[in-house]
Formats: structure tokens, sequence, C-alpha cells
């Protein structure tokens, strides 16, 4: 029972950060999310496989700068260079594109996705919420733009952020303790109640007897994979997964999966090589020296590109 109010009060304090009077600008300004650090950034993005320098054109200084910035900060530099694109006529972000892949470096900063699918559902959302935001700048709109009572309500919320910081702020834009200890109290009540009814509750009897349910029908066992990661000893054979076959399949420009099947088989042959082992002599045809596979740097991943399956 104590642990379920607080798991309602802690679920309700979170919904109740989110102030619907103010536009979601407003909202970050009183959340006041603060910036991360650029060795923060790096180890993020390491984790999942991607490379820091090769998101961005600018120079790791200015990169780390960026990434320091509060969130209300950050918007506004990246709204300054949007302003810039839609002066040069411009119909799609290029200077703000660059801001933009910050901003989709801060964020997997901050959520630390552990899959190429998480990374690429943030770059998807930074990407959509920019190009409205572009769209709504060059049509005249504005960012947070609307009535009088909009622009009073943003005033009124940087003004509670200024004077009342982190969770003050945020509970004086949008509900009081008092309030807010009220609100969860009776949900919490509901949800025991509810519970109780679920669990003590006698099942009704059926109608009628159910009809017999046929069995399902057998389903084959999976077939085991032919291949197995091996030791990046020479030779490797076929059907072997490692690290040096991925580096051979770079190098010939095919599938870097690491797996050496018959397209690697193909790819090799085409290069004059024998197919069916890869030696120091492979590699050292197929790669030349010291060839190592890189990520491309002119890739736009604000635009859903995924760097780790170049």
């Amino acid at each position: 029972m104590k642990n379920l109010l607080s798991e309602e009060l802690e679920r309700y304090r979170i919904l109740s950060n989110y102030n619907t009077k103010f536009t979601l600008t407003e909202n970050l300004i009183l959340n006041e999310q603060p910036g991360v650090t650029f060795k923060a950034a790096e180890e993020a993005l390491t984790r999942v496989g991607l490379n820091l320098s090769k998101f961005t054109s600018k120079t790791d200084d200015i990169v780390s700068r960026l990434l320091a910035m509060d969130e209300p900060t950050f918007l506004k530099e990246l709204t300054k260079e949007m302003g810039k694109d839609i002066k040069a006529g411009q119909k799609a972000m290029v200077l703000a594109n660059e801001l933009s892949k910050i901003q989709v470096i801060r964020e997997i900063t901050r959520q630390n996705p552990t899959t190429v699918a998480q990374v690429n559902k943030i770059i998807q959302e930074v990407k959509n919420i920019n190009r409205i935001k572009y769209a709504n700048l060059r049509a005249g709109k504005g960012v947070g733009a609307g009535s009088a009572a909009a622009k009073a309500n943003k005033t009124k919320a940087a003004k509670v952020a200024t004077q009342n910081p982190g969770l003050v702020a945020k509970i004086k834009a949008g509900m009081t303790w008092a309030t807010l200890l009220k609100v969860g109290a009776g949900l919490a009540a509901v949800g025991v109640l509810w519970w109780l009814f679920k669990t003590y509750s006698p099942d009704p009897p059926p109608p009628y007897p159910p009809d017999p349910v046929d069995p399902p029908d057998p389903v084959d066992p999976p077939k085991p994979s032919r291949y197995t990661t091996c030791p990046d000893t020479f030779p490797i054979a076929m059907y072997c997964k490692n690290e040096t076959v991925r580096k051979v399949q770079g190098c010939l420009s095919i599938k870097t999966d690491g797996a050496f099947g018959p397209n690697t088989q193909t790819a090799l042959v085409a290069k004059g090589l024998p197919g069916n082992e890869i030696t120091q002599n492979t590699v050292d045809v197929a790669c030349g020296s010291k060839v190592e596979v890189e990520v491309d740097p002119n890739i736009d991943l604000v635009d859903g590109e995924d760097a780790t399956k170049l």
C-alpha cells in the first residue's frame, strides 16, 4: 500500500511538470535542461558504435561549447541559424542543419540509447521538430508566436524560471505541492480500490461450455546458423564471423556484417583471390596496408542515415 502510493505520487509529479498553458519552448525554459559535456557525448555515441567527429564539420571546441549550453540558450542559437538560412532564401536548413546534428548528439547523450533503432528514433524526432520549426519561421509564424495571451504566458514562464530555479519553478508554473499531494493521494486510492476489486472479485461462470480448442500446428524448430565466431588468426575459413572478415568486406565495398559467406566469396574471386579462405595475402591484396573502414563524414545523419550500417 505504501509503495503503491509513492509510485502514484511520483508518476503524477512527473506528469504535472508539463504546463499545458505554455508552448513546448516555454516548458523547456521552465525545465531548465542543462547542457552535456563533450566527454559524456563521446562516451554515449561510442556505446552505440558511432563516432562524435563524424556527425558535424564543426571543430571540437565549437562542438564542446554548443553541447555545454543549457536548453534555452541552445534553442536560441538554433533559431538564429534558421533565420540566416531563411534570409539566404534556403527552402531547407543548411547552416541550421549543423546545429540540428548537435541537437541529436545532445539528445543521444541525455537519453543514452543502446540500440541503432533507438538512435534512429531520436534522429527522426529531432528532424521532425526542426522541420516544423523551420517551416513556421519561413511562413512568418515564428516560434511560439500567437495571441497576446500566449506571449504573456511566455513572459510569465521566463519570470518564474528566473525567480524560482529548478523544481520550485515547475511547481509554481503548474500547481502547489498541497494540491499535488491531494490529487496524487486520490489517484492512489482509486488505484488500490481497483486492484482489490480485480483481485478478489469472483469470475462469472461461462453461460455455456467453451468450444474445444484445436491444438496448434507443430512448428519446426529453427535451423542453427551456419556461421560461427572464429578467432582473428589466419587462415579464416568459410562461414566464420570476426572483425578481420568485416575489414575485408569494407575493402571490397560489400555489406560489412563480418560473416564470411557466399557474397564475400564472390567478391574475393572477382578480385582475383581464392574464395575459400582469407589469409594475410587476402587482406594485403584487398585492402593494401593499414586500411581502416570509416564512416563517411559527409553523411547527413539528421536525414535518417544509419552510420553503423555503412
